[in-house]
């Protein structure tokens, strides 16, 4: 006769136990998982009727803005409201060359006005 031992009785138990653990463990995460989709399904729905409520604002506020930045619009405005008449003249543009005279000038103002500066400040 075949003696057994309790190592070779307990064994195939254990096995069995951490088997059948592993497939609750498996399936209660299937669960948990279905669960988690469910309810992010369930989110879409609202979330499609936000993102449309929030374009429709958007849109109105773009229309609101075209409507009020229109430049004959605010001419308009600015003559009844606040008397201002458009001013026709043409800008007057200045530029300055890089010739030696320009720098010269450029050159003898930033001194004058370090002069002023040491004056001012009671050093001569």
């Amino acid at each position: 006769m075949k003696k057994t031992t309790k190592t070779g009785q307990v064994l195939p138990k254990v096995l069995s136990a951490l088997i059948l653990i592993g497939i609750v463990l498996a399936l209660a995460s299937r669960q948990y998982m279905i669960f988690k989709i469910d309810l992010l399904l369930s989110d879409i729905p609202k979330l499609e009727q936000k993102v449309n409520d929030l374009k429709s604002k958007a849109e109105s506020r773009q229309a609101a803005v075209n409507r009020l930045a229109n430049i004959d619009r605010i001419t308009r405005l600015a003559g009844e409201q606040l008397h201002m008449v458009p001013n026709n003249e043409q800008p007057l543009v200045m530029q300055f060359e890089n010739s030696p005279e320009s720098k010269t000038y450029r050159q003898s103002e930033i001194m004058e006005r370090r002069r002023e500066r040491l004056e001012i400040a009671g050093v001569r």
